[in-house]
């Protein structure tokens, strides 16, 4: 805490998540998609040379919005068009899951949108989106 005591943990049940080479594949998809076509075989090397973990991470992005609930973005798996952010209130509690475009950069989550950059797969243009969001 801002206290300089340890908070309690934020957990989610389930079991470690074993990588796959699908997964592999949809990684290197996804940062030619971010980085556009001409940087495929930059990319395609790089991988080459790494070595994997055996399992998943856990969560690939966190950010706090404006009401202190930590939003977890899960590691993305598969060729869908959106991915579920878990929301945890300061508590820890689980309190909900928002689903926004898998190539969405989220920057901020104020108290009734979402900021961030959208890098479409097939044009590899930028563009700034704001979602409204709508809390219960």
């Amino acid at each position: 805490g801002l206290n300089g005591r340890p908070l309690k943990p934020i957990e989610r049940s389930g079991a470690p998540v074993a990588l796959t080479k699908s997964d592999i594949r949809d990684a290197i998809d996804r940062e030619v998609a971010d980085d556009g076509e001409d940087r495929s075989k930059q990319v395609e090397a790089s991988y080459a040379s790494m070595t994997f973990p055996q399992v998943l991470p856990a969560y690939t992005q966190m950010l706090v919005d404006a009401d202190d609930h930590l939003w977890v973005r899960p590691f993305p798996r598969g060729t869908g068009n959106l991915v579920s952010w878990s929301i945890f209130t300061p508590a820890g509690a689980l309190v909900g899951e928002v689903a926004v475009p898998r190539h969405l950069e989220v920057f901020e989550i104020g108290r009734d949108y979402v900021l961030g950059r959208y890098m479409d797969p097939k044009e590899a243009i930028p563009e700034v989106r704001l979602y409204r969001l709508k809390r219960s």
